[in-house]
């Protein structure tokens, strides 16, 4: 299952930290500590069907964004392929699916439309005030 199942519509609500926290949403919120996007390499037409499909892309964009957040794949609790629903492992919504204590996920979109899209989440916590190390 890529979504859970939803009726209706849906909102992100993008704050600053001041309005979450002085508006008690500190148990939902999870922060985007990173994000790149890596658009069609040279490789992704030397006839490779996994470079067609965007695999070099997709190791480029996450090296990125583990470099822009100050972090290594062993860090991550959470990893999601062509999903949009990290958010929900680490808001502790995931049913089923939840990976107890998840605190940080990576998510993208792979190789969509010639681009892919890597973002690395973290759930908010108060200590991590003072260590984040992305620059959106």
């Amino acid at each position: 299952m890529s979504a859970p199942t939803a009726d209706g519509s849906a909102a992100a609500v993008v704050c600053s930290r001041e309005f979450m926290e002085s508006n008690g949403m500190q148990n939902k919120a999870v922060e985007i500590i990173a994000q790149q996007i890596v658009t069609d390499l040279p490789s992704s037409f030397d006839h490779s069907f996994l470079d067609l499909a965007g695999v070099a892309m997709a190791r480029k964009a996450a090296a990125d964004c583990y470099r822009s957040a100050g972090l290594t794949p062993s860090d991550v609790n959470v990893l999601e392929v062509h999903d949009c629903f990290s958010c929900n492992e680490l808001r502790g919504e995931a049913g089923k699916r939840q990976v107890y204590g998840a605190s940080i996920a990576l998510q993208h979109n792979f190789g969509i439309g010639g681009a892919d899209v890597v973002t690395m989440y973290r759930k908010y916590k108060p200590q991590f005030r003072q260590q984040l190390h992305a620059k959106l």
